[in-house]
């Protein structure tokens, strides 16, 4: 872990710092245990017969969970050894948004599916799982902005993470509508978007289309960020982000391809590529 206490360097012992370090160990707890949960239901309903957005047990989701697992684990670190820099916090909004989304499906489909009124509040978690989604990809654009310093290049870059919040806000907002009207179905998808109310064909008509096609410009941005970075860098800090930028690229390819193909194999390469992405911090 040398590599990362270099990037993240070393906190202070002020009363202030002391209580980050204990909500970033509360959070990254909580986040850690709502995933592990959320993979336990979802080994529980291996054999259940479930949708497809539902996740079920495949390489895919399990690839989601120990991903996400990884990013908690690296991102509490970091939030402790250093509270006053923005990379460990970044980690830990990204992983709650990911425990939340995960824990959601896997909930919702035992509960309202695999074994109907097992438990209760299925369907409220099936409607968070239905709107924080997009949160942990905002973050990830953030973090390439920022990683190691906790700070962007320069003003102009600072436009690329306003969009990025900006844009993953919007898809969020847009998101409510069709979680409302699918409250009791987390998982119904209508054979039309016609089956939408008013609010929720604007998102899937407009808002959506422009968020998906958003998030390859965002993350290419990103990359680029990355790349002046390391050339600007010396020392240790450009040794840790020659391995940063090289799996950074891999990442973002992945990440555009996923979008545009959408497939099995593609998830479970996107999710090595980003326990990659971890490991590069952490040398």
């Amino acid at each position: 872990m040398g590599g990362m206490e270099h990037a993240v360097g070393s906190a202070g012992l002020t009363p202030g710092l002391n209580r980050r370090k204990r909500i970033a160990i509360g959070v990254g707890g909580v986040a850690f245990c709502f995933l592990l949960a959320g993979l336990w239901f979802t080994f529980l309903d291996r054999s259940s017969s479930l949708p497809q957005n539902a996740g079920g047990w495949n390489p895919a989701k399990v690839g989601d969970f120990a991903e996400a697992m990884g990013a908690c684990v690296l991102g509490t670190l970091i939030a402790v050894k250093r509270p006053s820099n923005m990379v460990g916090w970044l980690f830990l909004v990204a992983v709650s948004s990911l425990a939340l989304t995960n824990f959601g499906q896997a909930y919702a489909a035992h509960t309202l599916i695999a074994r109907p009124g097992s438990l209760p509040g299925g369907e409220l978690f099936g409607f968070v799982s239905n709107i924080v989604w997009g949160v942990a990809t905002s973050m990830l654009i953030l973090l390439l902005l920022v990683f190691p310093t906790g700070s962007v290049l320069s003003r102009r870059w600072r436009l690329v993470a306003v969009a990025d919040i900006g844009a993953f806000s919007l898809s969020l907002i847009a998101s409510i509508p069709a979680a409302i009207y699918t409250w009791r179905r987390p998982f119904y998808s209508p054979p039309s978007l016609a089956g939408y109310p008013i609010l929720a064909r604007l998102g899937s008509y407009i808002v959506f289309p422009i968020y998906l096609a958003g998030v390859p410009v965002m993350l290419l941005l990103a990359l680029i960020s990355v790349v002046l970075r390391f050339r600007r860098s010396r020392g240790d800090e450009r040794l840790q982000l020659k391995w940063f930028t090289f799996v950074t690229s891999i990442v973002v390819c992945t990440f555009i391809a996923n979008i545009v193909v959408n497939s099995p194999l593609m998830a479970v390469v996107q999710s090595l590529a980003l326990v990659g992405l971890w490991a590069a911090i952490a040398i």
